[in-house]
Order: structure tokens, then C-alpha cells, then sequence
């Protein structure tokens, strides 16, 4: 009889353990965040028109990711990254054309890490060339 009252015993503190254990809340997840998923807040945001001739999108600036929001039309984008302040310390960018560039759908919201695109100078022309679509920009800090 007394080890029956121990088994149980034992058997419901285990489970109390892990209803406790599974159940409590973890680290909250960051919605927003950035390098290495720290928490970010919003820095600046901005609409742009993107259509046939390059339009610069981003300053070089601090940032942790930069989120781009198209509405219409396909774009395709250009990062331009540099070591310090002057143009002579280019590591790398591209010139914009219907041919080249980093693509992004339409009617899409991407999230795009400073560790992978850096917060260099970003342009974003038309992938079409021709067609003008609205782009919303935002940039976390």
C-alpha cells in the first residue's frame, strides 16, 4: 500500500514538473528585430515612387534591418556598402538596370539583415524599366 502512495506521489510531482516546465512562457520572440535578433525600433519610414530611373531608397546610415514593402510592381534593388565614410572604401555596388540587380516580387514585404546587406546607400529601379509603383521603406535602428 505504501508504495502505491509513493509511486503516485512520484508520478504526479514528475508530472507536475512538466506541465510546469512546458507550460510557462519562454523569451518572448522579437517581431522586429535585427542583427543577431535584438530588439529594434523603427528609425525612419518612408514611400517612394520606383519606376525606369534609379531612385535611392536608403541613406548609409546605423541600422540593424530594413524592411521593403512593394505594392505594384516587381523591383529589383542595389546595396551599396562602405567600410567607413568615403566613396574610395567601396566594398561593393551595383549599377541598375532591367537585367541586373537584387530582385524583389510584387506585392511583397521583405526584411533584409544589416549583417548580410549592410546600411550602406540602397537604389531600387523598376525591373520592367517602364512601370512606376509605390514602395514603402521602413528602417530599424
Amino acid at each position: 500500500m505504501k508504495s502505491k502512495l509513493g509511486i503516485i506521489l512520484l508520478v504526479a510531482i514528475v508530472g507536475l514538473l512538466v506541465l510546469v516546465v512546458f507550460r510557462l512562457p519562454g523569451n518572448p520572440v522579437n517581431v522586429f528585430s535585427g542583427a543577431g535578433e535584438l530588439v529594434a525600433t523603427v528609425a525612419s519610414s518612408s514611400e517612394f515612387a520606383v519606376g525606369g530611373s534609379v531612385t535611392q531608397i536608403f541613406s548609409q546610415g546605423v541600422c540593424s534591418s530594413r524592411t521593403i514593402t512593394t505594392h505594384g510592381s516587381i523591383i529589383t534593388l542595389a546595396f551599396e556598402e562602405l567600410k567607413g565614410r568615403s566613396t574610395e572604401q567601396l566594398i561593393s555596388s551595383t549599377t541598375l538596370d532591367g537585367n541586373t540587380g537584387f530582385i524583389q516580387l510584387a506585392s511583397t514585404t521583405v526584411e533584409y539583415d544589416s549583417i548580410r546587406h549592410g546600411c550602406g546607400n540602397w537604389y531600387a529601379f523598376s525591373a520592367d524599366g517602364v512601370t512606376t509603383s509605390n514602395v514603402s521603406v521602413v528602417q530599424f535602428r
